[in-house]
């Protein structure tokens, strides 16, 4: 009974993003969309500063730490940040209410990133 009521009280849109990922797609087509235009412009200056300025620029150590091992190429930038976004989708993915909600809010903080290193306020 209490693995029925955990089930009934914790839904999640993992199932559909695995099973059907273009129904996934449709269904939150505007929440991905404002997540992957942030993330490309967060890639965009992130790049520039990178160049500009190395890798101690960047905030986030893990992407560092990759920065510094594989370069600062725009492909290395590309694959890094597109590891980030999928992850942000599926931690969105996780809670059914919330998943709208978290990718845009992914979506506005890859944006504020990006202005950020733009304007290097960082």
């Amino acid at each position: 009974m209490a693995a029925s009521m955990a089930k009934a009280c914790f839904r999640s849109n993992l199932p559909l993003l695995r099973d059907h990922p273009w129904r996934f797609v449709r269904t939150y087509w505007v929440p991905l969309t404002i997540l992957v235009i942030g993330g490309t412009l967060d890639a965009v200056t992130t790049w520039e500063s990178l160049g500009r300025h190395g890798p101690e620029v960047e905030l986030h150590p893990g992407f560092r730490m990759m920065v510094r091992i594989f370069g600062t190429s725009p492909g290395v930038v590309s694959i890094l940040k597109t590891i980030q976004v999928l992850a942000a989708i599926f931690v969105a993915a996780l809670w059914d209410k919330w998943t709208s909600a978290l990718m845009v809010l992914c979506g506005v903080l890859y944006t504020l990133a990006a202005i950020s290193n733009h304007f290097h306020w960082f």
